[in-house]
């Protein structure tokens, strides 16, 4: 009997070309590839060649270079010449053990030599592929322990979307529809100004963090690091020659967006999972120039109230106000409210220059302050709208608080005009959403009375979820997810050791983190 099987969602994987960042570990393999940086600009390098295109050529000459270096080929090569030295040192021994002379022993010698040099780099590559380092900080506080700990999806392929569609290519064409719709614009805009020197790209270059995952061209932040003096001079001229011809390069514009399901979502709606963008490293080093350039303007820009990614300034800077607020004693007869705004997909929606279409890329360093610069008008809008009212504590008002796209509204109503204050809220989401594509999603965004719960009946003509005894936010309430992380790692093959490191490292933060937010009470016996 002959059966076919056919499993729907298997697929021709699609596997990009990514540099192995073990082979930058050798001496050899980096001078290699330093001279070919040096033949390849000595040769290519002539006046009025455009500086993208000798870039752009560039990085596809040395991934053909690291292919061929690293090829089966080589490799086979190798063990073919270990097999070849093993039968000549055998045949010389042979030799010597008839008639020994002291020109058959130096070639024996020499022969040992290169084999064991050989033999040397091939145990080299196996100990790398074996990951010894696994044995050696498994079970320590690093991140081979942390990559353990986190909590992997049992399937991570996308088996079905929406009307069930099964096959790949089909899955694919429905999260490019969504994508192509979501991010089109039809807001202008204008250019931002540019100017960048030598060591501006440099230390950034040097600075990159190890261990992220490239772009589409393959190249991680440790080649980067490893070539800083070779690449920087050239990348500086890319750039500029940019900003001058108003695009970059097309493989600076290339990402890779990884699709990562949302907690508690829908697994065949398209619109349940996050994207997150892979950028080539070379761009992504231009967004943080950017990013460290904009970041110091930003504090004098963006108003107290905005906290997330603003330079010294902290999270616990809005959860310490929330509780000031609410433990702190509250007028009597009127009412006072907390409102959390809910984004809807915050980040992708944003209306930005034509040029770069709709919305800031979830994985881009500038993004996030991009996304600041664009909700503080709405911040200033609602701080200047005088029929919402706002609430007063200690001689000051209280009306925005805000970390990066987690908004907190703290609003004053009136028992005599209840019916004052939300509506004229309504009214300027609604126009701030128009010119900017930012919506609220009213399913998510919650309200809470602080001291007069008899206003329920009123305040449920709003498209707000009513919360009257609980409310969380920026997740500081994270006790009740401790039990269930517990009883996931207790099946991790880890010592005794293992597991004490467990708790320092990921149970410990945890509760420092939800101490540093929450306000610190003391007695007359404390003093």
């Amino acid at each position: 009997m002959v059966m076919n099987l056919k499993i729907p969602t298997t697929h021709n994987e699609y596997r990009p070309w990514r540099l192995n960042t073990l082979l930058l570990a050798g001496k050899d393999f980096v001078k290699f590839i330093s001279n070919e940086i040096h033949f390849f600009l000595l040769h290519n390098t002539t006046p009025g060649m455009s500086p993208s295109l000798i870039w752009e050529a560039m990085k596809a000459y040395l991934r053909g270079q690291i292919t061929s270096n690293t090829s089966c080929v080589v490799r086979k090569n190798q063990m073919r010449r270990l097999e070849e030295l093993t039968k000549e040192i055998l045949k010389l021994d042979a030799i010597m053990a008839r008639c020994p002379s002291p020109d058959v022993y130096k070639r024996r010698l020499l022969t040992q030599a290169e084999y064991n040099l050989l033999s040397t780099k091939h145990a080299e590559n196996m100990i790398n592929k074996i990951r010894c380092r696994t044995y050696q900080h498994g079970e320590k506080t690093e991140r081979s322990l942390a990559q353990q700990l986190r909590q992997k999806i049992a399937n991570q392929t996308i088996a079905e979307i929406k009307d069930i569609h099964i096959h790949h290519s089909q899955i694919n064409n429905c999260f490019f529809k969504l994508y192509f719709k979501l991010y089109t614009s039809e807001s202008p805009g204008d250019e931002p100004l540019l100017k960048l020197f030598f060591d501006k790209i440099n230390t950034p270059m040097i600075d990159a963090v190890n261990g992220k995952s490239p772009g589409p061209d393959g190249f991680p932040s440790k080649f980067f690091r490893t070539f800083a003096g070779e690449l920087a001079l050239l990348l500086l001229s890319v750039y500029e020659e940019s900003y001058t011809s108003g695009s970059l390069p097309l493989t600076m514009r290339q990402v890779v967006i990884s699709l990562i399901l949302k907690r508690d979502k829908n697994s065949v709606e398209c619109s349940s999972y996050r994207p997150i963008s892979l950028l080539n490293v070379d761009c992504k080093l231009l967004a943080k120039i950017l990013a460290q350039r904009l970041e110091k303007i930003l504090p004098s820009v963006i108003s107290d109230d905005q906290t997330g990614f603003i330079k010294h300034r902290q999270l616990f800077f809005n959860t310490r106000r929330l509780f000031d607020i609410l433990y702190s004693p509250t007028p009597p007869g009127d009412t006072e409210i907390l409102l959390s705004l809910d984004a809807e997909k915050a980040f992708d929606l944003l209306y930005t220059m034509k040029k770069f279409e709709l919305g800031t890329r979830q994985g881009c360093p500038l993004s996030p302050l991009l996304f600041s610069l664009v909700i503080e008008r709405l911040a200033i809008l609602l701080r200047s709208e005088d029929m919402i009212k706002e609430i007063h504590r200690g001689g000051l008002e209280h009306k925005v608080s805000l970390y990066a796209d987690e908004m907190l509204l703290y609003i004053y109503i009136y028992i005599s005009d209840p019916m004052s204050s939300l509506p004229e809220l309504l009214n300027a989401l609604n126009s701030f959403s128009k010119i900017s594509g930012y919506k609220i999603n009213f399913e998510k965004s919650k309200l809470m009375p602080i001291n007069n719960v008899n206003m329920a009946a009123i305040i449920n003509q709003f498209p707000f979820k009513i919360n009257t005894n609980k409310f969380k936010y920026l997740g500081i309430w994270v006790t009740h997810n401790m039990k269930q992380d517990f009883e996931r790692w207790n099946l991790l093959p880890l010592s005794l050791g293992g597991r004490v490191n467990i708790i320092k490292m990921n149970m410990a933060p945890k509760f420092v983190f939800l101490f540093q937010n929450i306000p610190l009470f003391f007695n007359t016996i404390f003093f």
